[in-house]
């Protein structure tokens, strides 16, 4: 009875997993086919396909689809979320089926679903590093625009004709906003939302001023520029300097997750301890707490430096 019940427990694990690996696959597929299509779509103003989303959303489901949003990615919330279960669901089940031991099975279930995070986070800063690099050059256009007679809509774009994606993008909204009649604080108080950097909110808020307080706006994008040119040279220049710093704080950190996991599969009987009893449960807590701990302090500091 008890080798029925584990045969039909993996027969459902198999279903669940190979049913959310087609439907992931699937959304993902379409995602990819017709992001070209839904690109364009994404410079209209829609609520549809990006939905706004303000400091009071503090929900999982929320925070995970913000993060996929600025990912840059053609792929929707749903097939995060369903490629998330199934790489926890594959990961889990393969290390359950090899070592036959339900500690592995969950460490797989973990590791997996946290690896998409990953590489969503990755995307993330990626993105928004490519976003950061191109912010200069639109604004030195913007303001060739209006030094030549154009209109700030008309700066606008130009801009985004000019600029290749994914900033081009971003800026193809805000114009075709404007040309709806969006106000400009508006039009660029959602560019800020949606590309959540410093240099984009000083954009934001100096358009925002100028329409407000007047003044020569050809003079103020030049400063602008300059100031974000400025901004980019020291974060690459802080990079350079505190590499060092990360790279060790990166593998001292690594050391004991490495060392866990090598005696986990090669000698798992040496961790059983850990597990059998409460106070070894209690060490594991605290071991991996103050890891967090620590990891998270060093790279708070590193970020509020870089971010200053």
């Amino acid at each position: 009875m008890a080798n029925l019940f584990n045969h039909t427990g993996i027969a459902v694990g198999l279903f669940v997993a190979v049913a959310t690996g087609v439907a992931a696959v699937m959304l993902l597929v379409r995602d990819l086919l017709f992001g070209r299509r839904r690109a364009v779509k994404l410079a209209r103003p829609s609520i549809t396909r990006l939905p706004n989303f303000d400091n009071s959303g503090s929900g999982p489901l929320v925070r995970l689809a913000k993060l996929v949003e600025e990912t840059g990615l053609d792929i929707s919330p749903m097939a995060a979320i369903l490629l998330i279960v199934m790489c926890g669901i594959l990961l889990g089940g393969c290390l359950l089926l090899a070592f036959d031991e339900p500690l592995a099975g969950f460490v797989g279930l973990i590791a997996g679903g946290l690896l998409p995070l990953l590489c969503f986070f990755w995307q993330r800063a990626r993105h928004l590093k490519q976003l950061q690099e191109q912010l200069p050059e639109a604004v030195d256009l913007m303001m060739r625009a209006v030094r030549a007679g154009e209109s700030l809509d008309q700066a606008f774009a130009l801009a985004a004709e000019e600029i290749p994606r994914p900033l081009g993008l971003e800026l193809e909204r805000c114009a075709r906003q404007l040309d709806m009649g969006l106000s400009v604080a508006a039009a660029v108080r959602g560019l800020a939302r949606r590309v959540p950097t410093i240099e984009t909110r000083i954009f934001a808020a100096t358009m925002a001023v100028h329409r407000q307080a007047g003044g020569n706006l050809a003079v103020a994008l030049e400063r602008l520029a300059g100031v974000v040119r400025d901004r980019l040279n020291y974060r690459r220049q802080f990079r350079a300097a505190s590499a060092g710093g990360r790279m060790a704080a990166v593998l001292i950190s690594s050391v004991g997750v490495l060392a866990f996991l090598v005696l986990l599969v090669v000698q798992p009987e040496y961790l059983r301890p850990f597990f059998e009893q409460p106070i070894g449960w209690a060490l594991l807590a605290v071991a991996v707490s103050l890891q967090v701990i620590g990891l998270s302090w060093i790279f708070s500091l590193l970020r509020n430096s870089e971010q200053a």
